[in-house]
């Protein structure tokens, strides 16, 4: 496994070997370059946050640009469930950097990688409901027929 990025907070100390290799074994972990992070918080940014302001966007740009010196540092958790809210409008070429063949398995992997995350937040904190909130208009199963037979 990759180190994670410095502006990303240390996994809690209550968490044993076998939660760590669990999250590890599940992605939850693994996170994109520096490059395509960047272009998938400026998607959130611009599309996602307008609508849910729930984190504090100059924080979250200040820290992942300073590599954790300025701005704080966040959650692994947070920042599963940004690059899911994200992915739905970042370009498709960013998603493709990421090893992600179309958007549909990019949401699907960040979905579950914010899930699984949730092991690193036993207490339902500012983060865990931040998080949760990105995560409310994943439908799994969602085909194109499927909204055609809705509206009709």
């Amino acid at each position: 496994m990759s180190m994670l990025p410095k502006y990303l907070k240390p996994l809690p100390p209550h968490l044993g070997f076998d939660e760590h290799a669990y999250l590890c074994a599940k992605g939850a972990l693994t996170i994109p370059n520096e490059d395509v992070v960047d272009q998938i918080i400026h998607s959130y940014v611009q599309w996602h946050h307008p609508i849910m302001p729930v984190i504090d966007v100059e924080s979250l740009q200040k820290s992942v640009v300073s590599d954790g010196t300025t701005g704080g540092k966040i959650s692994i958790l947070l920042l599963q469930a940004i690059l899911y809210a994200g992915s739905a409008h970042v370009d498709l070429i960013w998603l493709r950097k990421a090893g992600y063949a179309d958007r549909r398995e990019a949401r699907k992997a960040f979905y579950n990688k914010t899930r699984v995350s949730v092991i690193e937040i036993l207490s339902f904190s500012s983060t865990a409901n931040q998080s949760f909130s990105f995560c409310t208009k994943w439908i799994p199963n969602l085909t194109a027929s499927h909204i055609s037979k809705l509206c009709s």
